[in-house]
Parts: C-alpha cells; sequence; structure tokens
C-alpha cells in the first residue's frame, strides 16, 4: 500500500518550470516555497519586489489548477486531500521581505498563502535570520506581523530563523512550526536547531521538518546513516516531527543519493511510522487552519 507523506518544505519553483522531463508524482501533501533569489555580490539575496512574489503564487495556482491539485487553504480543504485519491499544495512565503505592511499581508492571505517564513538566510524588517551575526530577533513590525499571521489563523515557519527570533515568537505563544531543518544536541550550524528548541517546539504541541540533507546532520551521510538517525529522532520526539524534506533546495554537496526525489523518499521512508510520515503535520494543520 502506498504510504502517505506530508512533506513541510519544496522549492518546487524552478523544476516546474525548467525541467522539461519534470514528473508529477508528488506526494500528497506538500508545501511549496514562494521564494526569489536575485543576484548580489558573490551570493544571493531574497528580493522584496512584490511582483516577483504575486507571479510565483499566480504560477503555482496555475499549476494546481491544470493538474488538479488542491490548493490547501482550509481545514476542510485538508480533509478533502485526505479523504480523496486527489494531492494538495500549501503555499508558504519563504522570506517576508515583500510584506511591508499588514495589507500586503492580507493580499497574501487572501490569494491562499498559509504558512509564512519570516526570513531567509538574510534578515529583514520584520525579523534576524541564523545567518546574521546580529540576532536581533523580531522588531516591533515583526511583531505586528506574527501577531496578525495568528489572527488571521495562518502559520509562522521559523525555519532559517536566528535564535533570537525563535525565542521572540515563542513567547507570543502563536501556532508555528520549523519546516526544514537539522534537529542536534548541539549543532554547529546556526540553520539547524538544538534539542533545547526542540523541546519547546514539543512542549507548544507543534511539528519540525527534518530537512533530508547532509546540511541538516552537519556531515556527509550515506541514506543507511540518516534513517538510523531520523528513527532515533522519532523515539525522542514521537509527536512532533515531520518530513521537511527541502527537495529541489538543496545544493549538489549536500544531497544524499538516495533521497533526493519523489520516488526515491517515498521507498526509502516506507516503514518508518505513519506519525512521522504524515499524522503529526497533518493534525497540525487541522488544528490550526481556518
Amino acid at each position: 500500500m502506498k504510504k502517505i507523506i506530508f512533506d513541510l518544505h519544496q522549492d518546487l519553483l524552478h523544476p516546474l518550470i525548467f525541467k522539461k522531463d519534470f514528473t508529477k508524482d508528488f506526494f500528497k501533501f506538500n508545501v511549496v516555497s514562494i521564494f526569489t533569489l536575485q543576484p548580489w555580490m558573490n551570493d544571493y539575496i531574497e528580493t522584496s519586489d512584490i511582483s516577483e512574489v504575486l507571479r510565483i503564487i499566480e504560477t503555482y495556482r496555475e499549476f494546481a489548477e491544470k493538474n488538479n491539485i488542491i490548493i490547501i487553504e482550509t481545514k476542510k480543504d485538508l480533509k478533502r486531500v485526505l479523504n480523496s485519491n486527489k494531492k494538495g499544495f500549501i503555499l508558504e512565503i519563504e522570506g517576508c521581505a515583500s510584506i511591508r505592511d499588514k495589507y500586503i499581508l492580507k493580499a497574501f492571505i487572501d490569494l491562499g498563502i498559509r504558512i509564512f517564513t519570516l526570513t531567509w538566510n538574510n534578515s529583514n524588517h520584520i525579523a534576524s535570520s541564523c545567518m546574521d551575526k546580529n540576532d536581533y530577533g523580531l522588531t516591533g513590525f515583526g511583531k505586528e506581523i506574527v501577531m496578525k499571521i495568528a489572527e488571521e489563523k495562518c502559520i509562522v515557519d521559523l525555519a532559517h530563523s536566528g535564535r533570537k527570533t525563535f525565542y521572540d515568537v515563542y513567547k507570543l505563544k502563536v501556532p508555528f512550526i520549523v519546516s526544514h531543518t537539522g534537529i542536534l544536541e548541539k549543532p554547529k550550524n546556526r540553520r539547524n536547531i538544538s534539542y533545547k528548541e526542540m523541546n519547546m517546539i514539543k512542549k507548544r504541541k507543534s511539528v519540525a521538518g527534518i530537512g533530508l540533507g547532509n546540511l541538516f546532520f552537519e556531515r556527509k551521510m550515506k541514506k543507511e546513516e540518516v534513517l538510523k538517525e531520523i528513527k532515533k529522532l522519532i523515539k525522542k520526539y514521537p509527536e512532533n516531527l515531520a518530513v521537511g524534506s527541502d527537495l529541489f533546495g538543496l545544493s549538489e554537496k549536500h544531497i544524499i543519493e538516495g533521497l533526493y526525489g519523489y520516488k526515491e523518499i517515498e521507498e526509502s521512508l516506507k516503514d518508518l511510522p505513519d506519525s512521522f510520515l504524515y499524522l503529526n503535520a497533518y493534525k497540525f494543520f487541522e488544528k490550526n487552519l481556518p
């Protein structure tokens, strides 16, 4: 029997547009990232161009309509996907630099965005990112935006956030997830979270998605080693872990052989418990979506 998978993070846009041989063999539930990068010096920076964000939203919506994929905006949509042979997308803005006021936020919500990742690897006027040495947390405006997201029954995502941003959001007692991350006792990579943060996620009855790339385990890994590590974490946090593959968002050096594609992930994870594969994430969204 085919397993249900709820993936908390995919950077699906580029393969959707550019890969001619791209298959449409998605998971049952797919959180897809609305995210744009623009060249900046020797790196990339998140764009704050609203028109770019709108184009990406519409690209996903058009693709979903043409391929009979449900855009999940409500509890009813969530249940409809579960109880049918259809698949679902939840739209997520990754990096909120384009949100300059509450009216832009509301417009994005009206277009179906249900998850807001506050930062990418660059800090912005809302919050500090994990890659910024000046970890200032939520700004005053950021607190207003986070509370508005919660008021609208949407979800804050703390992937890529700085530690102080994590703690600031936690103190506000709003629903949040960490969609794609590594979970280690003492992480060296600021992209990952510690057992301390994971215990806070557990206390808040939230979920964290385990990223399926070397950077999330902080060493080069074979598939078999990854599965062993995931099983250990599931034993420690049985109700708070989910898949957060970061599919299509990993650089070549971070790809784990045998864990980079829908069929490969599905086959590799099939013996893991349903709680991890989809139920923990499903229950969280069932509780928190409008």
